[in-house]
């Protein structure tokens, strides 16, 4: 039987529906419109890190361990752990204004020298930390700064009208010495001695090569291809009579197979050889070549004898004066072996190599330049170029642009 019949009607469950509710007659009011923010009609610097380029970057003769970098933005970064980390020195100079060259004291890591495009030079001996204007010193720009390796005490520097000084006393006092030099921009600059330097000129077609003898500077011929000029000059750190010059095209071409753009002496300038063997396969799965049409030299190990130049083609190092070339690998951020233009070396390690890279900050090889690696802990002098408006109030916006 079914047990709900014996159970009596008033006591089985109903279903109880929703009362439907009755349509609003109401029109429901709009939102309340967000004002528009009220943008800042002045810009105030924020007291945070100061941006920038690094364009050089050295390594203590004293200690491997102590690394100086800088460009744009007023400061120079200093690191004790082998680039690790960086900690950035007193700014001293507007943001625009760009470090082009450092020199670390051979004896003592505190000890800093520098050429900047605003102030000159300039003398630190507590890592970065403050600076002096040496007496007598170059005003104004500064654009390289030398020291030889053959006489301590020996500064060259250049300024931006093509002019040459010397400092016989570290940087205390200096002198020009001008006389003969064309009044070009210089590109390189070296020391072969205590009275003996060189100077490459950079004009746009015809830059040369300028040697300094006996109070005078004179052209240099070394069978110069028509249509380059001078890049860069490097004299040999362990045997001053050998000197390279590397050379660009001036006419943005490529030039056949039998042109140079690395020349060689091995008698301190008397005479030139080229060096055509920088040919190197156009790619991997090719047997190819390809001419350079630039080079730049870039430095040369003291204890490895490895020399480094930088091509329109890739990166190179010679084991043997640059009779023969191995292609290694550019350090991310740089697309083109020309734009770098300065590597620097461990004294005590040959594999451990450091470049600057204009927009990403420095990168280290601990393999002799195979594999790169970003080395930015505490480094702000980077390109920068940010952009945004604060999380809670639109009216505060924050930029970064790369100048500082």
């Amino acid at each position: 039987p079914d047990p709900s019949s014996s159970v009596p009607a008033s006591l089985m469950p109903t279903e109880v529906l929703p009362t439907p509710t009755p349509p609003s007659t109401l029109t429901p009011a709009p939102p309340t419109p967000t004002p528009l923010p009220t943008w800042p009609e002045r810009w105030e610097p924020s007291g945070g890190p100061y941006g920038g380029f690094i364009e050089t970057i050295v390594v203590s003769p004293a200690d491997p361990d102590t690394l100086y970098a800088a460009g744009l933005g007023g400061a120079v970064y200093s690191s004790r752990d082998g680039g690790e980390t960086w900690a950035p020195g007193k700014r001293l100079v507007a943001p625009n204004c760009s470090f082009t060259s450092l020199i670390a004291d051979a004896t003592n890591r505190d000890t800093l020298y520098a050429a900047n495009s605003c102030a000159g030079i300039l003398e630190s001996s507590d890592a970065g930390s403050s600076w002096s204007s040496p007496s007598g010193g170059i005003e104004g720009a500064a654009q390289i700064l030398v020291q030889s390796p053959h006489a301590p005490g020996l500064l060259l520097a250049t300024d931006h009208a093509g002019r040459v000084y010397r400092s016989r006393d570290g940087a205390v006092s200096w002198e020009s010495i001008s006389d003969g030099l064309p009044g070009e921009p210089i590109g390189g600059l070296a020391a072969s001695g205590p009275d003996l330097f060189w100077a490459t000129t950079s004009n746009g077609h015809n830059g040369t090569l300028y040697r300094f003898n006996a109070g005078f500077w004179s052209a240099v011929p070394f069978g110069q291809p028509p249509g380059t000029e001078t890049t860069s000059i490097l004299v040999d750190p362990a045997d001053p009579a050998t000197l390279f010059i590397g050379l660009a095209s001036t006419q943005n071409a490529t030039l056949n197979p039998d042109s140079a753009y690395l020349f060689r002496s091995t008698d301190t300038g008397l005479h030139w050889v080229p060096v055509p063997s920088m040919l190197s396969p156009a790619s991997t799965d090719s047997q190819e070549t390809r001419p350079h049409n630039a080079s730049y030299v870039l430095g040369k190990s003291q204890l490895s004898g490895l020399l480094y130049v930088a091509t329109s083609d890739g990166l190179l190092e010679s084991p043997d004066e640059g009779d023969n070339w191995n292609r290694i690998g550019l350090p991310d951020g740089i697309f083109a072996a020309r734009d770098l233009r300065k590597i620097a070396n461990d004294p005590l390690n040959n594999n451990v190599l450091y470049a600057p890279v204009r927009g990403t900050g420095i990168s280290k090889s601990d393999d002799g330049g195979q594999t790169w690696r970003p080395i930015n802990r505490g480094l702000n002098s980077l390109t920068i170029a940010l952009f945004s408006t604060h999380p809670s109030d639109p009216a505060n916006l924050y930029a970064a642009p790369a100048e500082g």
